[in-house]
């Protein structure tokens, strides 16, 4: 996670994923009225030759039957203890507000996408069960648009790797949840690595071994919730390409877009292996073919959030068909709904 101090932008994307604290107002001025001095009277001076929108002050609203605002929480005598350290404001539930700062996010080409002109980005949703290339071709997705890509399985494995170090029993919830509770997760948009607890854990959740682990450590209640809890948080800004289990059908049900991947098992199968190769004790190719078969039936038998295809999801077939013929696919259904969502 890149840090950032004090200056430009910093504050703005900082505050993306948290709610006002006591105390804190938006200044009732916009734009770049807000920077003009103030003269008597409430109205802010205007400089010589400024034109246009935004660079004119406006009159404060008045606030008529509303009490006074109060000061910032810890201002005044007597609010704060002495000796005591301030308890940090911005933590909920061990997970950091800056998940994907500004500061990350690549350059935008004029899609219509930005909200520089105030149009809202889109959130799109990928779905679909393992080596389908959801990951290839949502990250290629996002770089196309100009928005966020968000592996959300990055996430899960990410999770289970650290329920593992701890030796936490994930069959029990009430020892889980408490575990997920002291978690700090957060996710770089732009290189695509995980950390937890500020560790890199980006190299150790892509061990063959760890798909298994996280498969189950995934169908636990209290995992899903920390996590779904964390993804709609990171997607409540738009402009961005999630892809998952679940996405469409849980995480994110209003999505603008949605799209469900699938392949022949066999076709599945043999990427899977692919990837794996020349990787220490790699497994051989019938052996990735019973564990993607397992996988499915959890998956899709899961109590809590099973892999199905949202009903308003377009399906792509990616057995026959390369990463780019994808994304060519999904543009074109994008450009087709924009007028629904611009």
């Amino acid at each position: 996670m890149c840090g950032r101090g004090p200056g430009r932008g910093g504050d703005r994307h900082k505050r993306r994923f948290r709610a006002s604290r006591e105390g804190e107002r938006q200044d009732s001025r916009h734009g770049l009225g807000a920077l003009l001095p103030r003269r008597k009277g409430g109205r802010a001076q205007r400089r010589t030759g400024d034109r246009g929108r935004g660079l004119r002050a406006r009159r404060p609203r008045t606030r008529p039957h509303r009490q006074p605002r109060r000061p910032p929480r810890g201002h005044g005598h007597g609010r704060r203890r002495s000796g005591k350290p301030r308890r940090r404001d911005n933590r909920r539930r061990g997970l950091r507000r800056r998940i994907l700062p500004g500061l990350l996010r690549p350059a935008r080409r004029d899609w219509g996408l930005t909200d520089v002109t105030g149009k809202k980005r889109p959130v799109i949703a990928v779905d679909g069960p393992s080596g389908v290339g959801k990951s290839t071709t949502s990250s290629l997705l996002a770089r196309r648009l100009g928005l966020d890509y968000v592996d959300t399985g990055a996430m899960y494995r990410a999770v289970a790797v650290a329920a593992a170090d701890a030796a936490v029993d994930i069959d029990d919830d009430a020892a889980l949840e408490a575990f997920c509770e002291g978690l700090d997760i957060t996710y770089d948009g732009r290189s695509g690595k995980t950390f937890v607890n500020g560790e890199d854990f980006s190299s150790r959740i892509r061990e063959h071994h760890v798909g298994e682990l996280a498969s189950k450590t995934s169908a636990r209640a209290p995992v899903r919730r920390m996590l779904t809890a964390l993804f709609r948080r990171i997607a409540s800004g738009g402009g961005v390409v999630m892809e998952g289990r679940d996405i469409g059908t849980v995480v994110l049900p209003h999505a603008d877009f949605k799209f469900f991947l699938t392949a022949d098992p066999a076709e599945r199968a043999r990427r899977r292996h692919a990837e794996m190769a020349g990787k220490d004790a790699a497994p051989d190719l019938d052996s990735v073919r019973a564990a993607i078969m397992e996988r499915d039936a959890r998956d899709a038998s899961r109590a809590d959030a099973p892999l199905l295809k949202a009903d308003d999801a377009v399906l792509l077939d990616t057995t026959a068909i390369d990463a780019e013929a994808v994304v060519a696919k999904m543009i074109e259904v994008i450009e087709k709904g924009r007028p629904s969502w611009r």
